[in-house]
């Protein structure tokens, strides 16, 4: 029975990390290419679309639907869902959240409390060192809390823009 249970945890891990079941419940994603390169942009992510039909517009809201000819977003400003064709599309613009201090901030301040309660502590008698057994991973998980938010601070916001056509990006996949 354990090696049955090993073997299902290790298959859902694997699928897991293959990202299959976010491909198999939604696999009509936006896809871009530029030869080198592949972005794939999400069902529900908020981006900027410029595109041009008759006049040039912009477009700034979630991603509803991306069919093979076409890509339904709601818009922010009014909530009304634009319809717009790929082949009009000259731009997407995305914006990512750099998080990099948080996780840095997270991990010192986690190293730091609990490698100074470690040896700070008196640990002489069992007692005491099954006390610290059970403390410094609670310190440890406050110092990396507070030094998560701490480095959260410095998180920073970084729009990636696509230019569409041009021999530079291209709609692969809707």
């Amino acid at each position: 029975m354990k090696k049955y249970l090993t073997a299902t945890l290790l298959f859902e891990v694997c699928l897991g990390q293959m990202n299959f079941f976010d491909t198999f419940l939604n696999p009509k994603d936006l896809v871009l290419s530029n030869g080198q390169k592949t972005e794939k942009i999400k069902v529900g992510k908020t981006i900027t679309i410029g595109y041009q039909d008759s006049v040039e517009r912009k477009v700034v809201g979630k991603i509803k639907e991306v069919t093979d000819k076409e890509i339904k977003i709601k818009e922010n400003d009014n909530r009304q869902i634009s319809t717009i064709r790929l082949g009009d599309i000259r731009f997407i613009e995305q914006e990512f959240k750099d998080r990099r201090g948080s996780y840095n901030g997270a991990f010192v301040g986690g190293i730091l409390t609990g490698g100074f309660v470690a040896l700070v502590g008196d640990w002489s008698t069992p007692s005491d060192a099954f006390a610290g057994l059970i403390i410094t991973p609670i310190m440890a998980g406050f110092g990396a809390s507070i030094g998560a938010l701490i480095g959260s601070l410095s998180d920073s916001v970084i729009t990636k823009k696509y230019i569409i056509g041009n021999d530079n990006w291209k709609i692969v996949a809707g």
